[in-house]
């Protein structure tokens, strides 16, 4: 759910455009500012979820006894780097003075309160920003995959740009979350057409091969589709991850189509 709520919170944020000075004006900046509440409602929800589910695990992976100690992480970073370094290579708030079982615990209980008070402020981002990067820092095995660093990247950008509750996003914000969204469909069409996979042409019915298909009428068409079908899907995938991101940025009444089409 973490990746998918920051996902489509960034094509709801594509929606917040300043309000201009017209007859509607006030309408569109009430209009607008309901929806990057919702927005920022939802990106506060990812945390807390994330945080959340963190905390029952982050003993197993990074305590004393865990898969990954971050104590020992700790005391190596103290005696090969000096101070200042050390502070800004891995920033674990406390955890330099204490990082035991129950510390680590605490900065995920510390996560999800700073999540409750984003929802309810921007300014509430910061701390939940802060929280996030340290506990990607205290447990990298956890919270370092590419979703993790997009919600850090969401949260930085929400606690630096986001508009006090009730007002209308600024025009930087919106460009940075077009930005965001831009970077991530982009990034998706690299990965896989970079490899030469587009050539093939039969990529996304070797990808369904190991994808967990629930329902009978997936099997089957995962299954018995022609290769043809496989071709189109994959042709269509490419004008979506590699096209459509050029039209975040445009003022036409493509923009909004190019967001939702790429989304789905």
């Amino acid at each position: 759910l973490e990746p998918l709520g920051v996902f489509l919170a960034s094509v709801v944020a594509d929606r917040l455009a300043p309000a201009r000075a017209s007859a509607g004006g006030a309408d569109a900046a009430a209009s607008a500012a309901a929806v990057w509440d919702v927005f920022r409602v939802a990106v506060a929800a990812c945390f807390a979820l994330s945080f959340a589910s963190l905390r029952g695990q982050i003993v197993a992976l990074a305590g004393a006894r865990g898969l990954y100690p971050c104590a020992d992480m700790l005391r190596a970073a103290a005696r090969d780097l000096p101070r200042g370094e050390r502070w800004l290579r891995i920033p674990v708030l406390w955890l330099w003075r204490s990082c035991a079982d129950g510390d680590l615990v605490r900065l995920c209980d510390v996560g999800v309160a700073a999540a409750a008070a984003a929802a309810l402020s921007p300014r509430g981002f910061w701390p939940c920003w802060a929280a996030w990067t340290a506990v990607g820092a205290a447990a990298p095995a956890a919270v370092g995959f590419t979703w993790d660093v997009l919600l850090a990247e969401v949260g930085f950008a929400c606690a630096a740009l986001a508009p006090r509750r009730g007002a209308a996003p600024s025009r930087a914000c919106v460009l940075a979350f077009r930005g965001i969204l831009c970077r991530v469909v982009l990034g998706m069409g690299k990965l896989k057409f970079a490899r030469g996979w587009r050539t093939e042409g039969l990529y996304l019915k070797h990808f369904l091969a190991w994808q967990p298909l629930p329902t009978p009428l997936a099997r089957f068409a995962a299954r018995r589709a022609p290769d043809a079908a496989f071709r189109a899907g994959l042709y269509a995938m490419y004008a979506l991850e590699v096209a459509a991101p050029a039209l975040f940025f445009s003022r036409s009444a493509f923009r909004r189509r190019a967001a939702a089409a790429a989304t789905m």
